[in-house]
């Protein structure tokens, strides 16, 4: 239980981080470095899901596939970071890699019984 809080609380402050962001836009070269920083701040949440007995950790990745070219580089600076900082920092995860799933259903909408409307 104490594990559940512990991830609540700090999913909690990277929703308000990511707030921030959106209520201001800096120049590019600051976004990046705050979506880096972003990410970091994930993987430190992360670890301390970890160092509480968090066993299977599920780590998804942002679309990068819409929006403009700024806001895919940002997306894509945060995905990195992300996955790259984990596994620096040692901790197992299981990636969820919304971007491929995402291109596999379109390009087999079929398969998937999508059907654009």
């Amino acid at each position: 239980m104490e594990v559940l809080r512990t991830q609540r609380a700090l999913f909690d402050q990277l929703r308000r981080q990511q707030c921030r962001l959106c209520d201001r836009q800096p120049p590019l070269n600051q976004r990046v470095a705050y979506v880096t920083q972003a990410a970091k701040d994930e993987v430190a949440a992360v670890v301390t899901l970890k160092t509480a007995g968090a066993r299977y950790i599920i780590i998804p990745n942002l679309p990068e596939s819409f929006g403009g070219a700024n806001a895919q580089t940002l997306r894509a600076a945060y995905n990195t970071a992300l996955w790259n900082g984990l596994a620096a920092a040692g901790v197992n995860f299981i990636p969820a890699d919304f971007n491929g799933l995402r291109k596999e259903i379109n390009a087999k909408q079929a398969a998937f019984r999508v059907h654009n409307r």
